[in-house]
């Protein structure tokens, strides 16, 4: 009889957890969204339709109803003379708030100016839009029902596994605690046991420690509301309200989840807090790494970082946020502690300052086509990892965080040891060193490594015990002359020490070329043009710099036959001259700049890319877009019509096109776009990716009916193959008109809207709604400080081009799913390469067209400060290359 009980409440668990569930807000907005268009009808006097009229919007009267734009610009006589219904009064109302043609008709209305008829709106012929059958809707039905019921008998079933089972044990109370059940609540003392779903609430003016059977702690502030429950893949806090503050004990391979009505936070190990209100949530971390969901938003943030649900809960320092606590002192000394390891290591150890000038530089080979440039950090690493290491023996925190940096002790030694070497290289070397790459050809590329030497004596003899200790096997030789090296190319690499220089090549040529500059010969690479504009890229100051002379590389330099020369003519890649970049790094971020120059105006291709210019696109990403790039170029048109000169072949195939298919390429879908363009990720990729497509549109009607035209193109050739068409919908919700192109074979759907002069197309209609709810409230990826944050202060107001990414958090889910094994047999390396492509936090590349070159720039942050951060980096990429230690400590980092 029990263990029927036990089933009884479990089920009533179940059904009440069903119940309560929250509602997604977006539901709430498309329940609101079809209301209103049922008041939009029934003020009309019609009954909803199932399909959209083919007919174009005309004038209606005051009792008609309303299809567009021109619909509610001829009744603004009749609202200014109060003769309106107030239901319609207040859709014209409503309307006239919202768009931005019909609000300028009703202010020249009211001064007295005639008004200028808005276009019709272009609405989706009825023969294209379909409708469900009966069969579908009843097969949708039972497969909606299946799944309901596999959920709810998983559900049900993992409840009475876990029903009843002890989750945490009362620690201390400060204040009172309680047990809520139903119309009850009873006193809870230290060393009271909680099970599973029990709900438990702090007074007023009280506060509480609940240790969870993992060794979790839970510190409730007053009026915190919570409950535990258990499953497989781990524990979850159901924070009702208040605030909570968590040191997550370890949980690989299980998780600790923290979830509230509007989001879901998920932890390994680490100490974060979590404030839910009326307003929203608002989550902060102290230590470690803590990602929250959000719908389809996720977050990761480290030491100091927050997020917030909700537009009107404003972030606030986070030492205010846990200022409540008991242990408030400890926790904030730790994130003052991990915040300013890196930034005191950054004030102690000086970054390799900017080189105005280059010796090497002047002692490359003739026929130098690349040219590296890097600054000496042997010494710089050496005395990061010394001063942390003085930091790491007075902060377990800190020895934590290394441990996992590196993950085992086996392979600190090892790192150690390696740093230990640079730096002794490193001290014993100037402050540049560089590679120079010889000719264009697959043949002749091979590099010249140099550097200036401090200590030749020292160098030397530090350079044998290495080779020594590292027992290389592939063949190394060291000479004193330059004049013994053998000349041409070898398997084994020549080093020469002499003359204040380190050289090493596999081209013994080369070697002895280098120096003989560096005794005095003539170099005729130090008088060309190439030369000259590295030179005036040091004057500037040069960080990690690289140059390649395109023009010689790719341009004029290259034997084509007269066909392939008028090509390459006009697509301007014979213009091409150089291309610059260099990284360069200060107050504690890195900021790259890169150059292409064209040795006149840019032309072809080169030339599609437009100056700077205002990006309304970005508008309609949010702040937490995952990948976005966006454009301003040429008029559309403008494109085609390069393209027709470039290949002739290519306009005969418009031609035909426009013969056959009646399809005017330049002008049906050409000529209604405007400059604007952008594409990204703005949401998760699994199972459907959530794109999203902005244009910026001239002229909507024209590329609707487009669109709708080669709808029907399409369905009459697969109907006559008998095979199923393209369905294209409109829905109206509002003043909005929604559009829908969906394929069953292969399955296929895009949804897309006109909206104040732009074309936005996405994976659903829930993104496009979400979408224009963001860009009203003005939280957009435009607006976003960890966008503006990247731009660099350069005078500039708009850009060009950019394309941002903040890929980590997608990537770090994605290498977690992949099988084990896959990058070979270690199996932290989708984790760690991740990291090393892309970094950890979001960064931005950006350019300017000018007349004769295409400027870019990017910018990151190093949170870690940049010792550190490059530090860190040489332990990761260590790490993967060994293969060895704990693999979920790689994979947190």
């Amino acid at each position: 009889m029990s263990f029927i009980n036990k089933k009884n409440d479990a089920l009533d668990r179940g059904i009440a957890a069903i119940a309560g569930e929250p509602i997604d807000p977006q539901q709430v907005e498309e329940a609101a969204a079809r209301v209103w268009q049922r008041l939009t009808l029934e003020a009309s006097g019609y009954a909803p339709v199932a399909e959209a009229s083919s007919s174009p919007a005309e004038p209606v009267s005051v009792h008609g109803s309303l299809k567009g734009c021109a619909d509610f610009q001829s009744l603004i006589p009749a609202y200014l003379r109060g003769e309106l219904s107030p239901a319609r009064a207040l859709l014209v109302e409503d309307h006239t708030r919202s768009c931005i043609p019909c609000r300028r008709a009703l202010r020249e209305a009211r001064e007295g100016r005639p008004a200028v008829a808005a276009p019709s709106r272009a609405v989706t012929p009825s023969r294209w839009v379909s409708i469900p059958h009966r069969r579908a809707a009843w097969m949708s039905l039972a497969a909606v029902l299946l799944v309901g019921l596999g959920v709810g008998i998983f559900y049900t079933v993992q409840q009475m596994i876990y029903s009843g089972q002890q989750m945490a044990r009362v620690e201390s109370v400060d204040g009172s605690l309680y047990r809520i059940h139903g119309a009850t609540s009873a006193p809870l003392a230290a060393g009271t046991a909680v099970t599973a779903g029990e709900e438990i609430r702090t007074a007023k003016g009280s506060a509480a420690l609940v240790r969870m059977t993992d060794g979790s702690l839970i510190e409730m502030s007053e009026r915190a509301d919570l409950s535990m429950t258990a499953a497989m893949k781990g524990n979850t806090i159901h924070l009702d309200r208040g605030r909570i503050i968590v040191q997550a004990a370890k949980q690989r391979p299980r998780h600790l989840y923290v979830a509230t009505d509007d989001c879901l936070v998920s932890v390994t190990g680490t100490i974060f807090s979590v404030n839910h209100g009326l307003k929203g949530s608002r989550v902060s971390v102290v230590e470690g790494e803590v990602r929250v969901q959000q719908h389809a938003r996720e977050s990761i943030l480290h030491p100091g970082g927050q997020v917030t649900t909700h537009a009107s809960v404003a972030a606030v320092p986070v030492r205010q946020e846990i200022a409540w606590s008991r242990d408030a002192a400890r926790y904030d000394s730790l994130l003052a502690e991990l915040i300013a390891a890196g930034q005191d290591i950054d004030r102690q150890v000086a970054r390799p300052g900017l080189r105005t000038s280059s010796r090497l530089l002047d002692l490359a080979p003739d026929g130098t086509r690349a040219w590296i440039g890097l600054p000496n950090l042997g010494t710089n690493l050496a005395d990061t990892q010394r001063l942390l290491d003085q930091k790491i023996a007075a902060s377990p925190a800190l020895q934590q965080w290394w441990n996992d940096v590196i993950g085992s002790a086996e392979k600190d030694a090892g790192f150690h040891k390696a740093i230990a070497r640079l730096g002794e290289l490193g001290r014993n070397l100037g402050d540049e060193l560089g590679v120079a790459f010889v000719g264009a050809g697959k043949d002749d590329g091979a590099p010249v490594i140099f550097a200036e030497v401090t200590n030749e004596a020292a160098f030397r003899a530090t350079l044998e015990q290495d080779i020594a200790d590292l027992n290389i096997t592939h063949p190394l030789q060291i000479f004193t002359d330059p004049a013994a090296v053998p000349a041409g190319k070898s398997d084994a690499l020549y080093v020469w020490i002499g003359n204040g220089l380190f050289v090493a090549s596999p081209d013994g040529d080369r070697l002895r070329q280098v120096a003989a500059n560096a005794g005095g010969a003539a170099n005729p690479f130090a008088a060309s043009k190439f030369h000259e504009r590295i030179t005036q890229e040091y004057r500037d100051g040069a960080g990690w710099l690289f140059a390649a002379d395109l023009g010689s590389m790719v341009g004029k330099g290259h034997q084509r036959t007269a066909d392939e020369q008028s090509m390459a003519e006009k697509l301007g890649v014979l213009d091409l001259e150089y291309l610059i970049v260099n990284r360069r790094e200060a107050d504690n971020k890195a900021e790259t700049r890169a150059a292409i120059t064209f040795d006149h105006a840019r032309r072809g291709v080169a030339a599609w890319l437009a100056a700077p210019a205002p990006m309304g696109t970005l508008g309609f990403f949010s702040p937490d877009a995952n990948l976005v790039a966006a454009f301003v170029v040429k008029q559309p048109v403008s494109l085609i019509d390069d393209l027709i000169n470039i290949n002739p072949n290519f306009a005969a195939e418009l031609e035909k096109l426009k013969a056959e298919k009646g399809f005017d390429l330049r002008n049906d879908l050409a000529a209604p776009l405007g400059g604007e363009v952008a594409l990204g990720v703005d949401g998760p990729l699994l199972p459907t990716p959530s794109w999203k497509l902005v244009a910026e549109v001239y002229d909507s009607a024209r590329l609707q009916n487009t669109f709708e035209r080669t709808v029907q193109q399409i369905n009459d050739e697969l109907r006559q193959e008998g095979k199923p068409g393209l369905v294209l919908r409109a829905d109206t919700a509002g003043s909005r008109t929604f559009y829908s192109v969906e394929s069953q074979e292969p399955k296929i759907a895009v949804s897309y809207i006109y909206e104040d002069g732009y074309l936005v197309a996405a994976a659903s209609r829930a993104l496009l709604e979400r979408a224009l709810q963001q860009r009203a409230s003005g939280v957009t990826l435009a607006t976003a400080p960890k966008l503006r944050n990247l731009l660099g202060s350069d005078g500039q107001v708009n850009v060009s081009a950019l394309f941002y990414q903040n890929l980590a958090p997608v990537l770090a889910d994605v290498a977690k799913m992949a099988p084990k094994g896959t990058l070979g047999p270690n199996a932290k390396g989708p984790g760690q390469m991740a990291n090393l492509l892309i970094g950890k936090g979001p960064t931005l590349a950006y350019s300017y067209a000018e007349e004769d070159r295409i400027l870019f720039a990017s910018t990151s942050d190093s949170p870690l400060g940049l010792n550190l951060e490059t530090l860190a980096g040489f332990g990761g990429v260590l790490g993967m290359m060994h293969g060895h230690g704990d693999s979920d400590a790689a994979a947190a980092h």
